[in-house]
This record gives structure tokens, sequence and C-alpha cells, in this order.
């Protein structure tokens, strides 16, 4: 990474305060910027080989198997660009579990008789509204 921070030109070696720790901060704060440059990179190249491979697997086996890759790739890569989010589970059934989850903390649990209840009075009063608009644009 120095090397590669040397040639291109993001560190001027020739004015290195070797002694100066404010130069080596700003050293290691380059070499972290490269380092995750890189790490982007090659994440992004074995995501786009991935979403390639599922795109043309010939059972439903591999496209699964590929599918769960890039995710996972995915995942990693969201992770290196927005470190403070939680990337979450990474599997299909992990995910599906997760919105559920979400769906019951936002909205209600489809479960629930009270949940049931209230649905079906929004269905009937749709109903209601579309056979009343029904009978007034037959008039």
């Amino acid at each position: 990474m120095i090397v590669q921070a040397a040639i291109t030109g993001a560190i001027d070696f020739r004015d290195a305060a070797v002694h100066d720790r404010d130069w080596w901060t700003k050293l290691w704060w380059v070499l972290d910027g490269l380092y995750s440059e890189r790490t982007l990179r090659s994440l992004d190249s074995a995501l786009r080989f991935q979403q390639l491979m599922a795109a043309v697997a010939t059972t439903d086996e591999e496209h699964n198997h590929y599918r769960e890759q890039t995710t996972f790739l995915q995942n990693r890569l969201l992770q290196e660009l927005f470190p403070w989010e939680d990337t979450g589970p990474t599997t299909a059934k992990a995910v599906v579990e997760r919105m559920r989850q979400q769906y019951v903390q936002r909205i209600g649990d489809p479960a629930d008789p009270k949940f049931q209840a209230r649905v079906q009075g929004l269905i009937d009063y749709w109903a209601e509204l579309r056979r009343k608009r029904r009978g007034e644009s037959v008039r």
C-alpha cells in the first residue's frame, strides 16, 4: 500500500517527517483510503461475476447458490461503503423472516384476530366504495 501511495502521488515521501506524529496520521488515513478503494473494487468485481453466474445458471440449485453469494457480496460491499449501517441477514430465509418481523412491527401481525378484523373492515369498505362507484357510473 505504501508503494501504491507513492506511485499515485497520494503521499510525497520526499517531504516525509518520520518523527512527526501528524505525518504518520496523514499516512495512515491515506493508506486506509487506498485500502478501502481497493477493497471496494475487488468486491464490485466479485459481485459482478456472481451476478453473471446467477444469470447463466442452468439449474435452480446453481441459481440459488449464486444468488446467495451475490447477496453476501452485496452486503459486504454495503458494509464497506456504510460501516455504520446494519446490513442484516444474508440468506433468503433470514431476509424473509426479517421482513416479516418488520411488517408485524409496523403494520400488525396477520395472525392476530384484531388485525384480521381491521383488514376485513378495510376490504369491506373498499368493496362498498367500488359498488357505489359502479352504481353511479351506470346511471
